[in-house]
């Protein structure tokens, strides 16, 4: 696997230096959902909103620790109780894009992409990691700034709420990367990332994304943050290129009755909700 990521980088390292233009094939015909291909591919990818689809290099899956980025919902009738009928349509009226919490930490979340078939984050020195859709797939996605005059800052965390066919609701933890590196030694852990380091960074994004199958996304689903920030993100070169810290501290998605659940958790998207109360 490892010779084939190396002759794969060394053949879309060749493409993108070609003479203009510049087609860039930059993997072969092989099923990987993860790639780390070059921004002078697609310039685009540079800019903090753009989203183009790429041709995919090869590169070991265990080299891009971006966590559990395909979790399943169980599509089987559930009787966890909390069902969506304890909701009403008025309590997902006004999702946030703004979260300000108790110490002065601020969240600012970014636009949502239900069904893009390609994550991006990571990009640094001209590269990028991504992560693509499988067939029947789609990829939830967002970009997100945590602001802290803190150095020691802990992280929301996000999760996706599926209302199932039975009535019942389900949750699956949301993961996230760094935006941007400062450098590809940075990325790799032989340098320090000020750039992503509260010690001296006023702000820091990151880029957040989950691939689900298509049938789900048919149903009513939302996003959601936890009322308490739980986890830390952190460069840190003497372990690795991104290392969670007290992801213990968040914890798994409890289906709660509507006039409790946001009491504990923070509406930030909604989709298909009319769906879930066309009856009522």
């Amino acid at each position: 696997m490892i010779r084939t990521a190396l002759i794969a980088l060394a053949f879309f390292a060749a493409s993108c230096n070609a003479p203009e233009p510049v087609v860039c094939d930059c993997a072969p015909a092989v099923a990987a959902a993860v790639a780390e291909v070059s921004l002078a591919c697609n310039p685009a990818l540079a800019e903090d909103d753009a989203t183009v689809e790429v041709v995919e290099a090869v590169v070991p899956e265990a080299s891009v620790e971006t966590g559990p980025v395909r979790p399943t919902i169980d599509v089987a009738p559930s009787a966890i109780g909390g069902g969506i009928t304890t909701f009403t349509s008025e309590m997902f009226s006004k999702p946030i894009n703004y979260i300000e919490y108790e110490n002065g930490t601020s969240v600012s979340i970014g636009s949502i992409g239900w069904t893009k078939k390609t994550w991006i984050a990571d990009r640094r020195d001209g590269y990028y990691t991504s992560i693509a859709a499988e067939k029947g797939e789609s990829i939830v996605t967002f970009d997100f700034t945590v602001a802290s005059e803190e150095k020691d800052v802990r992280l929301p965390q996000f999760y996706l709420v599926a209302a199932k066919p039975d009535g019942s609701i389900q949750g699956l933890g949301i993961a996230y990367s760094f935006f941007r590196w400062t450098s590809h030694a940075a990325f790799y852990g032989t340098a320090h990332d000020r750039l992503n380091d509260f010690a001296y960074a006023d702000s820091v994004k990151y880029s957040a994304g989950l691939v689900v199958s298509d049938q789900i996304l048919d149903w009513p689903v939302f996003i959601v943050a936890y009322k308490t920030p739980c986890t830390k993100l952190l460069a840190h070169p003497a372990q690795g290129r991104r290392d969670f810290h007290d992801v213990f501290q968040c914890p798994d998605f409890t289906p709660i009755n509507g006039d409790k659940f946001f009491k504990w958790y923070t509406l930030v998207a909604a989709r298909n909700m009319k769906k879930a109360f066309a009856s009522k």
